[in-house]
């Protein structure tokens, strides 16, 4: 065999073995529940956040808009928890969210805590599809 064909082959060799540890490390990655949409507020006076959030998600970073204006930057922590319903939690700017995700992720018992800690439930808005999985986008 030549230098040159030793040279390919180790290469080719390093290769599949990079993308075979890759694999198999990345197998036990979990991405983070989607929260993405519009949830409706139970009860809406709840600490005066109004009867709607808006929620925009990019992987662990989550930015919450309540209708009554007030927006929260948070971060996903800890990642959520395991089981059937996955304990979501989040922080940033001085607040904390904690709540489980249940009905396949489209209610959330939420508890923040913070400048004016409160707790509610929320439900994706016009969710008409029990029983499907999480909603899609």
């Amino acid at each position: 065999m030549s230098r040159a064909t030793t040279v390919y082959v180790a290469v080719l060799v390093l290769c599949a073995g990079g993308l075979w540890g890759i694999a198999r490390v990345g197998s036990r990655l979990r991405a983070p529940p989607s929260l993405a949409g519009t949830w409706d507020i139970d009860p809406p006076a709840a600490a005066g956040l109004g009867e709607s959030m808006t929620i925009e998600q990019s992987g662990r970073f989550v930015q919450v808009r309540f209708a009554s204006g007030r927006a929260l930057d948070l971060k996903l922590v800890d990642g959520p928890s395991g089981g059937a319903d996955p304990t979501v939690n989040l922080a940033g700017g001085g607040w904390h969210w904690s709540g489980p995700l249940t009905d396949g992720g489209r209610t959330m018992a939420v508890r923040l805590d913070g400048a004016e800690p409160c707790s509610f439930t929320a439900r994706v808005r016009g969710d008409t599809q029990p029983g499907h999985g999480p909603r899609a986008h």
